[in-house]
């Protein structure tokens, strides 16, 4: 009897550790529960209910200049959702979409942003977000303010929902941190205790079976009792960004799953972090997710022995008022500083002269507190002339160094750093192809990761067996198969693509990324109906994906249905106008058709969704120009753009480019 008593427990606590459950902590630690509920972390993530009340829903328009698009956030019977229009030559309304909200994100403590969930169980970011600063307003979300935004189509990945939410019960394998996007229909609301305690399973048994106070208390993670840096980790799991950008600012390491990272053990042994090299014009980067990384710059960290912890200053389980927190910052700066502050002016307010509020120039919208301790005056805080990010900036070329931890990471994550962005990728594909082949690595992602930079370099041939090598290490994984169709696919092998593509779809019918992969090897092969039926069922899986209707646009082109191709094509673009390709295939279709007139106006419209960057104006006005017919004007503008420093737009310039007679 006792022993079944203990199994059934035993299956209690699993449930509880497996559901994340927080809950239960609850029953015994109710005062905090209670407290931390109102936290910004309790409130990270949470679901749209009937119940829901959202009053910044309240029909006020915003209008987006730069892509002249007009949103509208409004609430029906029991539900919210934002309308996303656009102004016709004519004047009417054109391009109407209505995108239901599913989930908040977001505490409100600086910014609320919303996802849509959509048909293929993907969650979607929505392009406008509510800023409380000054009353509250809307604006665009973080990363979107330009006029080629990515609409409703940014997808959630694994890697967001990791710092966003308490623990997913998802099938994680070692590769799905930036990849994976496909979600449960029930989600956790919230980071959760787990989180910076570990699962409760063996503390739960402990108290419920009446064990002493040492063996309860061995059974969970404890922060304050842990060292210095392991507690600081506890935090750094989400507070940590060396950077926003594609550098990548970290890497998992590839034998961990993305949500296997538990409070006590080293953050090092599940994700290495790097960072621009020094004097490349970043050394004094400010960005939104930079708490942890800006305050280990601070003096007071290295000078404290790098034992400074978060929760000197901030207190986990509870929001504190203004002038309680006030007075925990003041007193942690005092407990160094005695003999300074008493000649000091009696501010009471170490943080605002010393860690002052700027806006980061990845969110301009926000105004969040600067964690690089410093002298009044040191670090000019004007705010930033416009938001840095893909679109707006060029991406960064140079050396990927390492940042956390230290010594130095093993040298295959190091050249894997210089290679996953293409930042340093002539450097770095040097030195995985030496790693590679001498120590015989037995992880499929090493492997997957060169041939992707062999790929976007223009080297499918040689980009082929490294595909194969990471499909021989892990056959189960339907990502380094679809890379290896893709490469197949560029060198120019439809047959051997086809077959990667649907061992691919085989493991995961529900990736329409396959079914486009294997659609292009069918129009390679000449097979047009096999592609339109590929094309065809990817639009009723996910009719929200804009770029299915696309293909199918220029699939039906192809089979003389004229038509059919513009219903399609003008549906890709109503989802997602800032597609500047689907304006220019859409001109091209009308401008067949005598419209010169509306063939016109997509051409304004694909060139307003298109450049940011000299060799990208070059590839957009050599694309119009084919569209248009004028081949030999093209030649001059893609000739240009097939010598950019960027590999991807001097692939794509060759693959456009007309061939010399």
């Amino acid at each position: 009897m006792r022993r079944a008593a203990q199994l059934g427990l035993l299956a209690l606590g699993t449930a509880i550790a497996a559901q994340g459950d927080s809950a239960v902590c609850a029953e015994c630690h109710r005062e905090i529960a209670q407290t931390y509920a109102a936290t910004g972390m309790a409130r990270s993530f949470r679901a749209v209910r009937p119940e829901t009340v959202l009053p910044e829903f309240d029909g006020t328009a915003f209008d987006h200049k730069a892509s002249r698009e007009h949103f509208t956030p409004m609430r029906g019977a029991g539900s919210y959702f934002v309308r996303r229009s656009q102004t016709a030559p004519d004047g009417k309304p054109v391009n109407v979409l209505e995108v239901p909200v599913d989930y908040v994100l977001g505490s409100g403590n600086d910014w609320i942003g919303y996802l849509h969930r959509t048909r293929d169980n993907r969650l979607v970011e929505f392009p406008v977000s509510w800023y409380p600063e000054n009353g509250g307003h809307w604006g665009m979300s973080p990363g979107y303010d330009r006029p080629s935004h990515a609409g409703f189509s940014r997808q959630v990945f694994y890697r967001c929902m990791f710092c966003h939410n308490a623990y997913p019960d998802v099938p994680t394998g070692p590769g799905d941190f930036d990849d994976a996007t496909e979600f449960p229909s029930a989600l956790p609301e919230g980071i959760d205790c787990q989180r910076c305690h570990g699962t409760g399973e063996s503390h739960i048994l402990a108290v419920r079976q009446g064990k002493p106070l040492n063996a309860i208390r061995a059974g969970i993670v404890n922060p304050s009792r842990l060292a210095p840096d392991r507690q600081i980790e506890i935090c750094m799991q989400c507070h940590m960004e060396t950077t926003q950008a594609p550098l990548p600012g970290s890497l998992k390491r590839f034998d961990r799953g993305v949500f296997s990272y538990r409070p006590g053990e080293p953050l090092s042994d599940y994700i290495v972090y790097f960072d621009h090299a020094p004097g490349t014009g970043h050394d004094d980067k400010f960005e939104l997710i930079s708490a942890a990384y800006r305050m280990r710059k601070s003096a007071c960290y290295l000078k404290s022995g790098e034992r400074m912890t978060c929760s000197g200053c901030h207190d986990p389980h509870r929001t504190l008022s203004r002038e309680a927190a006030q007075r925990k910052t003041d007193a942690a700066c005092q407990a160094c500083h005695r003999i300074l502050t008493a000649s000091h002016p009696a501010t009471g307010n170490c943080a605002s002269c010393h860690m002052p509020k700027r806006r980061p120039t990845t969110a301009i919208h926000i105004a969040v507190t600067d964690h690089l301790i410093q002298k009044p005056g040191a670090i000019p805080i004007a705010p930033p002339a416009f938001e840095e990010h893909d679109g707006n900036t060029l991406p960064y070329t140079g050396e990927v160094v390492p940042h956390y931890p230290n010594p130095q990471p093993d040298p295959l994550y190091l050249a894997i750093a210089q290679v996953k962005n293409l930042a340093n990728v002539t450097d770095g594909i040097a030195q995985l192809e030496k790693l590679l082949s001498a120590n015989r690595v037995k992880d499929a992602e090493p492997w997957s990761i060169y041939g992707e930079a062999l790929l976007e370099t223009g080297q499918p041939a040689k980009a082929v067996p490294i595909f194969q090598q990471a499909v021989k290490i892990e056959p189960g994984s339907w990502r380094f198969l679809y890379s290896l169709g893709q490469a197949w696919q560029a060198a120019g092998k439809p047959d051997q693509a086809q077959n990667a593509f649907q061992r691919a779809l085989a493991l995961a019918p529900n990736e329409t990324n396959l079914l486009y992969g294997l659609g292009a090897a069918y129009d390679s092969q000449g097979r047009t109906d096999q592609a339109i039926r590929i094309f065809r069922d990817a639009t009723r899986r996910n009719p929200e994906d804009a770029g299915a209707f696309n293909n199918l646009s220029l699939d039906l082109s192809r089979a003389g249905d004229a038509k059919g191709a513009e219903e399609a094509l003008r549906e890709a673009i109503r989802l997602q106008p800032e597609r500047a390709v689907f304006h220019i295939n859409l001109a091209g279709l009308l401008a067949r058709k005598g419209q010169s007139a509306e063939a016109g106006y997509q051409l304004d419209q694909a060139l307003l969704y298109g450049p940011s960057t000299p060799a990208e104006t070059d590839l957009m006005l050599g694309s119009l120009l084919i569209a248009a017919g004028r081949t030999e004007e093209a030649k001059t503008y893609l000739k240009r753009a097939a010598e950019s420093k960027d590999p991807r737009i001097r692939a794509a310039a060759q693959r456009i480019l007309p061939p010399t007679r």
